[in-house]
């Protein structure tokens, strides 16, 4: 993972990802009410679309940004549907 950090040019930002993307997850997993966990489901949204947005920058192909676009997907659905209840 340290390899693409460096291929992205950020490699200042490897472990703030991490933490947030633990962060993210356990909001979701421990959130305890729903806008808590729609909070950590916008968060990880954002995440996807920054990922999305350095893939594109460093132009790699289509498929290789396809896990972050369902990553942003899902997140949102679980969002919408936290946020919805």
């Amino acid at each position: 993972m340290a390899a693409e950090f460096e291929r992205y040019r950020l490699p200042r930002l490897r472990v703030l990802t991490a933490l947030l993307e633990i962060a993210g997850a356990l909001g979701l997993l421990l959130a305890p009410n729903l806008l808590w966990q729609a909070a950590a489901a916008l968060g990880l949204c954002a995440m996807m679309v920054a990922a999305l947005l350095v893939r594109a920058r460093i132009r790699d192909p289509w498929h290789a940004m396809l896990s972050a676009g369902l990553l942003l997907v899902a997140n949102a659905w679980l969002a919408s549907r936290a946020l919805a209840s």
